[in-house]
């Protein structure tokens, strides 16, 4: 079933307003899903009490049962995707290019994959820089062009997913674009890890609902893209969806 003239959803704000429900539902069904995914933003930096810290774009805040540390405020440009955030959290509605921060308020940035619908990721790099203290840490993650997840968001969740999916990814571009905004890049890598899930069908139902597969015809399908495109294995009763990012640690450089 072909997707239908004038159902391509471009923005950021456009595509979570309209399917952030689907998502956070998989996010809250499967809290732990994702868990190496977060974990490994931390690994960069040590998040001290005192640590001032966004994170950029926030989702539904799914980052907060990570941080044990610092005073965080978690930013979001979806309405809907803030609505979803629930405590007495310092939640701010904004473009995330247009912080309503000052100068040097943040200790540490992070961003986890959550800029690949920003064509133009460099008012984003600009941001960051200025709110960020001068050696303040920036660690922004997310899929690298080219990799098997590049394919699966780019190809298989396009073709599913009715408002399509045109993610503009991570390469060495980026990295040149962050450190012409003055954010020297410490650490670039990729790293392989896995979703995990108690039975396939969880992870079917996870991943219908995170990328919003309304075009497919049945579970089936969707559980051979999951194959196809990125591998899968059970053991010891679980399941383990192959999945990566490509992890960047920046700093601030003093002037």
């Amino acid at each position: 079933m072909p997707r239908g003239e004038g159902l391509m959803f471009e923005t950021y704000e456009e595509i979570f307003d309209k399917r952030g429900d689907r998502y956070h539902y998989a996010m809250q069904s499967y809290p732990e899903a994702r868990e190496k995914e977060f974990r490994n933003l931390l690994k960069y930096s040590q998040v001290d009490q005192e640590d001032i810290i966004a994170d950029i774009p926030a989702g539904g805040c799914y980052f907060k049962k990570y941080l044990q540390n610092g005073h965080l405020y978690f930013v979001e440009s979806s309405e809907e995707f803030l609505s979803r955030c629930q405590g007495g959290l310092n939640k701010i509605l904004c473009p995330v290019d247009d912080l309503p921060f000052k100068t040097g308020f943040f200790d540490k940035v992070y961003s986890l994959a959550g800029t690949h619908h920003l064509e133009d990721k460099r008012p984003l790099f600009a941001e960051v820089h200025r709110v960020l203290k001068t050696d303040g840490d920036f660690v922004y993650a997310d899929v690298k062009t080219g990799s098997r997840e590049d394919d699966f968001l780019n190809i298989f969740v396009d073709r599913y997913n009715s408002m399509g999916h045109k993610g503009i990814f991570i390469n060495e571009a980026t990295i040149a674009a962050m450190e012409r905004f003055g954010l020297k890049v410490q650490t670039a890598e990729y790293l392989d890890f896995t979703w995990n899930f108690a039975s396939e069908a969880d992870m079917i139902d996870f991943v219908k609902n995170l990328f919003g597969l309304d075009l497919a015809a049945n579970d089936d399908e969707i559980l051979r893209g999951i194959d196809s495109y990125l591998g899968y294995h059970q053991e010891d009763g679980k399941v383990y969806m192959n999945w990566g990012l490509y992890y960047l640690h920046a700093t601030k450089a003093s002037t």
